[in-house]
């Protein structure tokens, strides 16, 4: 799923959602397709990442990773399925918003304001 992003003042971004059941095998052409586009924000879900993922160049990083439950953690060494990690270029002011809820959801919710001002 990609589209555009309006933005105050007329400006537009691409931004564009991926499923990709395993991130890491896949991050080469998942980064030839960010960068060919041009994207603003890419989304990610069903990532199999962790928590000693970074920033990627001119990208910061937003993650939400899985919570395993024990009985899941026992029954494999290496958990894949879920996280959602949101790659927002690192000009874009964003914050992330927390919701209080006792539901258990994989999400990302980012605030996204204008771009900054360059030198």
């Amino acid at each position: 799923m990609c589209g555009n992003l309006a933005f105050p003042f007329n400006e537009k971004g691409l931004w564009c959602h991926l499923n990709v059941r395993s991130l890491p095998p896949h991050f080469d052409e998942v980064t030839a397709l960010i960068r060919f586009n041009k994207l603003e924000i890419f989304a990610i879900s069903e990532t199999c990442l962790n928590s000693s993922w970074n920033d990627h160049d001119d990208y910061r990083l937003f993650q939400q990773d899985r919570e395993m439950s024990a009985s899941a953690s026992a029954s494999t060494s290496t958990p894949c399925g879920g996280g959602v990690p949101v790659y927002p270029k690192s000009n874009l002011q964003c914050e992330r918003i927390t919701f209080d809820t006792d539901i258990r959801l994989e999400h990302i919710c980012l605030q996204v304001k204008q771009h900054q001002a360059g030198p």
